[in-house]
């Protein structure tokens, strides 16, 4: 006991003490608490949870409800309106309350695996929907013709 007191004074630090006195402690208590997850892993009952859908089907709603959401996005960006990730997780909401399915977040991650398995774009491209400065001319030129008949 005086050993490790005087190792203690000498080195100032508890875990250099207990190294040098019990060096293999922490490596076998670190095996006996991981040892019930090591079986878990490595267990037969286990090896079957894995990839059992094909790439790219959706874990929560049916392809009908998806399809639904689709179309909402697809409208949307026809008329060359934003898409936030805000709305689009309000609308993937609204679709799951009425399937009743109660286990969707619509989180960042969802929303990433949606946009990907549907290959859909939020962003609009720059000066889309906008019209040509000729164009813009030509309607500028109308409408002070108009302006004089009145």
């Amino acid at each position: 006991m005086l050993a490790v007191l005087d190792l203690l004074d000498q080195t100032c630090s508890m875990k250099t003490t207990t190294n040098h006195f019990y060096p293999t402690s922490r490596l076998l208590h670190t095996r006996e608490t991981s040892e019930g997850d090591t079986d878990c892993c490595c267990s037969i009952e286990q090896g079957n949870k894995h990839k059992l859908r094909a790439h790219g089907i959706a874990t929560v709603l049916s392809p009908e409800q998806e399809s639904e959401v689709v179309r909402f996005v697809s409208d949307l960006r026809e008329d060359c309106a934003p898409m936030p990730t805000l709305m689009l997780c309000t609308m993937v909401k609204e679709v799951a309350n009425d399937a009743e399915v109660q286990s969707l977040s619509a989180s960042r991650c969802w929303v990433d695996g949606f946009k990907a398995r549907n290959k859909v774009s939020m962003k609009a491209a720059t000066r889309q929907c906008q019209c040509s400065p000729a164009v813009l001319d030509r309607l500028a030129i109308t409408f002070a013709v108009w302006l004089k008949r009145r």
